[in-house]
């Protein structure tokens, strides 16, 4: 096997890894964007919903009386919102938790 390379190929190769390690830091900011963007945007919802909660009087119930909606989309609220006042439940292996999770991060 013959190991010798050309100063040019060492040189292309260098030039080609650069790219690359620049690509990928390129890719890695645009991330940190987006997860920072997001982290934003669930601090502004969850400060929206507590302004919303105390706007109610802090313990109010709220029920879901929407015209239009099923029985069936009815209890699917109720199984969530029981999932989330139950502290010791982890809400991550529940499937439909994190297709809502994946809904509302879509739509962010």
């Amino acid at each position: 096997m013959n190991m010798e390379v050309s100063n040019k190929e060492l040189q292309e190769l260098l030039n080609a890894y650069m790219k690359r390690l620049d690509k990928m830091d390129k890719e890695r900011d645009k991330m940190i964007k987006k997860i920072n963007d997001l982290n934003n945007n669930v601090k502004t919802l969850n400060k929206e919903i507590d302004d919303l909660y105390y706007q109610l009087g802090g313990e109010t119930q709220i029920e879901f009386k929407g015209d239009g909606w099923t029985e069936e989309e009815l209890e699917h609220v109720k199984r969530i919102t029981h999932l989330i006042e139950n502290k010791e439940v982890d809400f991550l292996d529940d499937d439909e938790f994190k297709v809502l999770i994946h809904s509302v991060v879509g739509e962010s």
